[in-house]
């Protein structure tokens, strides 16, 4: 008899609290290392076998985009989940995001509930392209990055503009 191993998760954020709140909420499905440092958080990557990476945006040293950036440039079937705090504006970096290669942005506070899923979609993913089983499809191409389900109803679609995005109502069916 196998014994399935638990999804690993590198989890990266500089601030302990809500890095050992999320840590505890994660960890009874998932084998989670946390790092509060976001360069050692790459060097912990490069020796481990992780499945996602979720790691905050606005750290010092290092910013959760240059995570990103490496992650990707390691391995592409490692997902990356962001995750930042209220900026001003929330699409450009969200967009920016997903542009680079990241599964999802999410804002802070974080609803676990929401992370779980996220990340369940995320491995979801890494499984398809691993080609242990095909997915159900949980993102819809836009240009050449892609977005996640949650934008699909959405009443704001962005375009993509000569000056950046811009928000506009959903056309009508």
């Amino acid at each position: 008899m196998t014994t399935r191993r638990k999804p690993r998760i590198l989890l990266v954020d500089d601030d302990l609290n809500l890095l050992n709140m999320l840590e505890m909420g994660l960890r009874a499905d998932y084998d989670v290392v946390s790092v509060f440092d976001p360069k050692r958080a790459l060097e912990v990557f490069e020796q481990g076998n992780f499945d996602v990476v979720i790691t905050d945006v606005i750290m010092p040293k290092l910013s959760g985009f240059e995570v990103l950036r490496r992650v990707k440039e390691t391995s592409e079937l490692v997902e990356v989940i962001l995750l930042t705090g209220e900026l001003p504006d929330k699409a450009r970096p969200a967009i920016t995001a997903l542009q680079n290669g990241a599964h999802d942005y999410l804002t802070k506070p974080v609803s676990l509930l929401e992370l779980k899923a996220t990340v369940q979609r995320a491995l979801q993913k890494t499984t398809a392209a691993d080609g242990k089983q095909a997915a159900p499809p949980s993102t819809h191409s836009e240009g050449s990055y892609r977005l996640p389900d949650r934008f699909e109803h959405s009443k704001l679609f962005l375009l993509s503009a000569e000056s950046g995005f811009r928000a506009q109502p959903a056309p009508r069916p």
